[in-house]
């Protein structure tokens, strides 16, 4: 025949020879054979000339015990779901931007009410430019309002309040 026997897999793994390379040991010089170094360790008084003033008040406050009766102590984190930057400004009582101009809207609005005079169209324009500047900055389009009129204030005092 013109061709050659199959070699089965076997015979073919037989005649394959895979060189082995063996893990070496890292190469240590003989002087540093048997020494421990310990880098993070420091002595005593060159710790404390490389703290900052800061870290020395608060570890004389800590040695002092000002840390031992702060209020919450022993009582578990309350940890707060979703975007924990709201629930911050929530904690110190800071309202949105927006919140805060629909807030100045409100009591404009009020005032003009009160005034029970001819409203000004330069007062009702700049009104209707905060409104506008309100409707921007809000979330959601659900929230936005309509311009307001001279003729039904009251009406839209209502429905900002």
């Amino acid at each position: 025949m013109f061709w050659k026997k199959r070699k089965s897999r076997q015979e073919a793994s037989e005649n394959i020879s895979i060189p082995r390379t063996e893990v070496q040991e890292p190469i240590v010089p003989k002087e540093a054979a048997g020494i421990e170094i310990d880098v993070g360790k420091k002595e005593p008084r060159e710790e404390i000339e490389t703290m900052s003033v800061a870290e020395q008040a608060i570890r004389d406050f800590e040695r002092k015990g000002g840390f031992q009766d702060l209020p919450g102590m022993h009582k578990p984190i309350e940890v707060t779901q979703g975007d924990p930057l709201h629930a911050v400004l929530k904690n110190a009582h800071v309202l949105p931007a927006w919140l805060e101009l629909q807030h100045e809207i409100r009591d404009e609005i009020g005032r003009l009410l009160a005034r029970q005079a001819v409203q000004e169209p330069e007062q009702i324009d700049a009104l209707n430019q905060k409104i506008d500047k309100y409707n921007r900055l809000v979330p959601s389009s659900l929230f936005q309002k309509r311009r307001v009129s001279a003729a039904m204030l009251q009406e839209h005092y209502e429905q900002w309040s």
